[in-house]
């Protein structure tokens, strides 16, 4: 992929506990959160970005057709058939439309999204309630990526020490989870050259905290939510004994903010993106949607010109 398609950055924060399932685990945690290999950094994969938007796109297509006697399956059908060429006048616009954005079975789609990596993860403060925490290494992975912010040649930190936000400190230290930081300096400038949306870019600054490498790594490894879940015998109403019935989820806590670049193959399909959700739109990602997981708003920004 190049910086000639790329289109915009997205940005995903989390309003609810979120799982993006990685399958089965092989440790504690049996159902554990997609992971990057080589940092254990919480990531978002592609494939589940991508699948979201196109049902997004399904639903909202559904409710132009509705009432021509289609269904959300019908149409999910007729999109992955979809050959061009083989339009007849039954054949409505939204199935062309959905097929260009998304692909078909012998057509690859003008959409492609990179994995959300994460920016900023929430922990626990002593004062401020919580603090959005990043990393140089982070920060210089988002400008290396997306040609916005300062390299971590920009930030000297040593371990202990954190750039934050001034309703973070207390007598100069910062205590995030039961760790104690010795604040060295506020710099909004790292923040506000992330070039954010304003509204996400307004949060951010109130309760930002710039910890070094290896201390955002350990909290983002150890501070997840894990859940413990029980199957409940329906024909007893209580705790079905059988093998399988207790078992953890991992999710990723509400506030984390994570971004992906989206790459348009045409950058004159202007007609897609009334199928696409719009800047601050709710969208759900991953798995247990049925109670409340997954609910994350969507940022636009970053486009390139």
């Amino acid at each position: 992929m190049s910086k000639t398609n790329f289109h915009r950055i997205v940005y995903f924060k989390t309003l609810t506990s979120t799982h993006m399932g990685a399958g089965q685990g092989l440790e504690h945690i049996d159902l554990p959160i997609q992971r990057e290999q080589h940092t254990k950094f919480p990531i978002f994969y592609a494939s589940g970005i991508k699948g979201a938007f196109r049902q997004y796109a399904l639903e909202k297509a559904y409710e132009n057709l509705k009432d021509r006697g289609y269904n959300l399956s019908k149409l999910n059908e007729e999109v992955e058939k979809y050959h061009p060429g083989d339009e007849t006048q039954e054949t409505p616009n939204e199935v062309c439309i959905l097929a260009r954005m998304f692909g078909s079975q012998d057509r690859k789609g003008i959409l492609s999204y990179t994995d959300a990596k994460i920016l900023f993860f929430p922990v626990k403060s002593l004062k401020g309630v919580f603090a959005y925490v990043t990393c140089p290494y982070v920060l210089n992975r988002y400008k290396e990526e997306t040609g916005i912010g300062n390299s971590d040649k920009d930030i000297n930190l040593q371990e202990g020490e954190v750039i934050c936000s001034d309703c973070l400190v207390i007598e100069n230290n910062v205590i995030l989870e039961e760790f104690q930081f010795k604040r060295i300096c506020n710099k909004d400038v790292l923040i506000q050259s992330l070039n954010l949306p304003k509204a996400l870019e307004q949060e951010i600054l109130k309760r930002y905290c710039i910890v070094d490498d290896d201390t955002f790594s350990y909290f983002v490894e150890n501070f997840t939510e894990v859940i413990t879940r029980i199957k409940i015998n329906p024909e007893t109403g209580t705790v079905d004994k059988s093998s399988g019935a207790l078992w953890t989820e991992e999710y990723l806590p509400s506030e984390t903010i994570l971004y992906s670049l989206e790459f348009r193959a045409d950058d004159n399909e202007k007609e897609i993106d009334s199928f696409l959700p719009e800047d601050h739109s709710l969208l759900n990602l991953g798995g247990n949607q049925t109670i409340g997981k997954g609910i994350v708003k969507i940022f636009y920004g970053g486009r390139y010109k």
